[in-house]
């Protein structure tokens, strides 16, 4: 009897260890998204489409007869539908430009036929277990992929998108601006009280490295002007200089 009430409690000792963890981990976790501010999915402005899926937006543009999209969601099923009610078929995405690799910006990576798939050169170093995310975790990105370096610009159809890579949420994170005009940001940012902020120290794996980032981006050249910034997981900012 003895014998067995010390395996009892062993038992009971050995699963508190493994769920005490993931308990704390998940209470954090839901605080530190409590002041996510997605938008809905719809219109942005003309030939600009705003998916959520979630707490998180994927941004598309139109492209001629073909669409970029930006980040794909954290649940496939969830992201396709968004983009099945703005009119977008999965075969119609020609380019996928990721800001980084976490599972809620690449839920649907895999699930565009036509679309070539764009990370920074410095993410590469998240998905094939250089750097880690997270304890023995790391990020996974099952498609194949182009590595775009740092103020690069790529034309797909008459859209030029230039690559600005911003580490601190993740070593590669990146920003990505579209014909000078719309910056998609991922979390490389947050918008809150209509300023432009570092995103949750919960989530980042540097944020000091972060906000020199956020500073090094707005002072480039190419960001002298009015810029629409949409990012991850705080909705749109309209003009990134009011929220300096």
């Amino acid at each position: 009897m003895r014998m067995r009430r010390i395996v009892i409690g062993a038992v009971i000792v050995v699963v508190l260890a493994l769920v005490a963890p993931m308990a704390l981990y998940m209470g954090a976790s839901m605080r530190a998204c409590a002041d996510f501010t997605p938008v809905d999915t719809g219109a942005v402005a003309d030939g600009v489409v705003a998916v959520r899926d979630g707490n998180v937006n994927a941004w598309a543009f139109r492209s001629g007869d073909s669409w970029i999209l930006f980040d794909a969601g954290m649940s496939a099923r969830r992201l396709l539908s968004g983009l099945a009610a703005v009119g977008i078929a999965p075969n119609s995405v020609s380019a996928l430009f990721l800001t980084h690799t976490d599972y809620d910006h690449v839920g649907a990576a895999g699930r565009f036929p036509n679309a070539a798939v764009y990370i920074s050169d410095r993410e590469r170093l998240m998905v094939n277990g250089t750097v880690r995310r997270a304890f023995v975790f790391h990020n996974r990105l099952r498609v194949p992929y182009r590595a775009m370096r740092d103020g690069e610009t790529v034309m797909v159809g008459s859209r030029a998108v230039t690559a600005f890579v911003t580490p601190g949420h993740t070593v590669g994170s990146a920003c990505y601006l579209v014909d000078g005009a719309y910056l998609v940001a991922g979390d490389s940012m947050a918008i809150r009280s209509g300023r432009i902020e570092t995103f949750s120290d919960f989530f980042n794996m540097d944020t000091a490295t972060q906000r020199v980032s956020i500073k090094d981006l707005f002072a480039r050249s190419e960001l002298d002007r009015p810029v629409t910034v949409l990012t991850g997981h705080y909705g749109i900012l309209r003009d990134y200089r009011a929220g300096r």
